[in-house]
């Protein structure tokens, strides 16, 4: 019997120390499981901020490329006025050669 009372003494202090184990690894797989919950919520909040930023930039993008594309459509205005112009130009000049030639010598 006093064999059996140091076995069963024996089994008692080991269910102690592996129930004492498992709340141990427990409460850090608890306490990390939190600090890693803290984390993601920081995260979280960085991809909201950046994703808030890169919408910005592309508003603003889209804004500049809109306003070069009707610069381009000005400057194609332009062009096209200025190409009219110097049309008139030189048929101004033809005609002023013509009637120089015409002019008595």
């Amino acid at each position: 019997t006093k064999i059996l009372q140091q076995i069963n003494t024996a089994v008692r202090v080991l269910t102690n120390r592996l129930n004492s184990a498992k709340i141990a690894i427990i409460t850090s797989i608890a306490e990390e499981t939190a600090a890693l919950s803290a984390e993601v919520g920081v995260l979280s909040g960085s991809l909201i901020q950046l994703n808030f930023a890169l919408t910005a930039f592309i508003i603003d993008a889209n804004a500049a490329f809109a306003t070069i594309g009707a610069g381009v459509v000005k400057t194609v205005g332009l062009s096209e006025k200025i190409e009219a112009q110097n049309l008139k130009i030189m048929e101004t000049t033809n005609q002023i050669a013509d009637d120089l030639k015409e002019l008595p010598k």
